[in-house]
């Protein structure tokens, strides 16, 4: 019973210490400081520039992710006209492949910019000729606008259905 007692006293000052630190923001910067010269060979990451879009920066860390894990982007484009889905994909390797789709992003509305993710991923997923194969994906899309993605998809979605 004491050993009951004794983890749970333990327990309590170890929940009580974590959310103490999660919540303390008074720390001195000289404290700060020391502490981050007492980490020598401890990575520091970059500061991170603000952008003026709403578009996430893909960080190198996300380059190692599979597609499917990477940081959702979102449509930046004003009207249901814009025309970011007239914009050519190229997807020669997963850098160009990112960068195009932050500029398709940019350039169209999010309801389109979902349905073309949402595509992509299908594609990803579900064709038989790519069966989760990234370099497969690049080489079906690559040169093809997002308009042309979103009939391929259609089109084998069709064909499936028969």
């Amino acid at each position: 019973m004491t050993t009951v007692k004794d983890l749970l006293l333990v327990s309590t000052v170890l929940l009580s210490a974590v959310l103490a630190g999660c919540s303390g923001g008074d720390e001195a910067p000289a404290e700060e400081a020391s502490a981050e010269r007492s980490a020598v060979g401890v990575p520091r990451q970059a500061p991170r520039s603000t952008r003026g879009s709403d578009v996430p920066h893909v960080s190198e860390l996300d380059a190692d992710k599979p597609l499917l894990e990477a940081p959702r982007l979102r449509g930046g484009g004003e009207s249901e006209s814009s025309d970011g889905l007239d914009l050519v994909l190229f997807a020669s390797d997963r850098t160009e492949y990112r960068d195009s789709l932050r500029l398709i992003a940019e350039n169209s509305s999010d309801e389109q910019f979902q349905q073309l993710d949402a595509a992509l991923k299908w594609l990803l997923i579900n064709d038989a000729s790519i069966m989760n194969d990234e370099q497969r994906l690049f080489e079906l899309i690559n040169g093809k606008t997002g308009t042309e993605v979103l009939t391929l998809v259609a089109q084998r979605l069709a064909d499936r259905g028969r």
